[in-house]
């Protein structure tokens, strides 16, 4: 969630703004991170969204990147990550 939070805010951890024209949006960064992902490692025809046949990597968050100020988007919980539609990490446990 930290590199979400600095691809949108383009601040380092002193607080310097490095790039303000290079800010991306919070759906350009999850986009970066999907489907952009799995295009660079030639696997989009199995990964990049959710949908029948697709492999169903994913996290579930505690609130929503979208409606968090941009520079507390790092610390949004994470309270599950799936791999293959598979629980692998559960905060729960």
């Amino acid at each position: 969630m930290l590199a979400v939070q600095t691809m949108v805010t383009r601040r380092t951890a002193d607080g310097r703004v490095l790039g303000a024209d290079q800010r991306l949006t919070v759906a350009q960064t999850l986009e970066v991170y999907t489907a952009g992902s799995a295009h660079a490692t030639g696997e989009s025809h199995l990964k990049d969204r959710l949908a029948p046949g697709m492999l169903a990597d994913f996290v579930v968050l505690g609130a929503s990147p979208f409606d968090t100020d941009p520079d507390g988007i790092s610390e949004i919980p994470v309270h599950s990550t799936w791999v293959g539609c598979r629980q692998v990490w559960s905060a729960d446990s």
